[in-house]
């Protein structure tokens, strides 16, 4: 756990992800926005968008997004919807409103997108803490606090 981001990490080894059935991100190390006014991409699973199916089942709407990266600091991204380009829900059978309750996402991705030489690239750029709904602003943390082995640096 970090103690100046607001990050855990878990160990997960390469036989339960072979369970499964998943492949993690390769891309490393992390690579936040250089500047401020970057593109970034990213996605979560609001805790209003949760609708139980049964005792014991649930579906978890998923908020995906592009962003601009207003904001970048030595420790987090402050990131404001761009809604021209906000994916539907299909629970909700259309877009979200503006200002949408993005609380409960914390812990989903947030990619940077690059471009060099003609080829795109996601790596993760940070991993949402917070949204502040007013404003169609997401805050995560830097993912460069991440150390390969999953330990965070202070």
């Amino acid at each position: 756990m970090g103690t100046k981001a607001d990050i855990a990490t878990l160990s997960v080894s390469e036989r339960e992800l072979e369970t499964i059935a998943k492949h993690p991100i390769a891309y490393w190390p992390p690579a936040p926005p250089d500047d401020d006014d970057r593109g970034v991409l990213l996605a979560g699973y609001p805790a209003t968008e949760i609708v139980k199916k049964g005792p014991r089942t649930s579906s978890f709407g998923t908020y995906a997004a592009s962003a601009i990266a207003q904001r970048t600091t030595e420790w987090q991204l402050s990131c404001r919807v761009e809604w021209n380009y906000v994916q539907g829900m299909p629970e909700l059978g259309g877009l979200p409103p503006r200002g949408f309750d993005t609380g409960g996402m914390s812990g989903g991705p947030v990619f940077t997108i690059r471009e060099r030489d003609g080829i795109l690239s996601f790596p993760l750029a940070g991993v949402i803490s917070e949204g502040q709904p007013a404003w169609d602003t997401i805050i995560a943390d830097r993912a460069d606090f991440i150390r390969a082995d999953g330990s965070i640096r202070a």
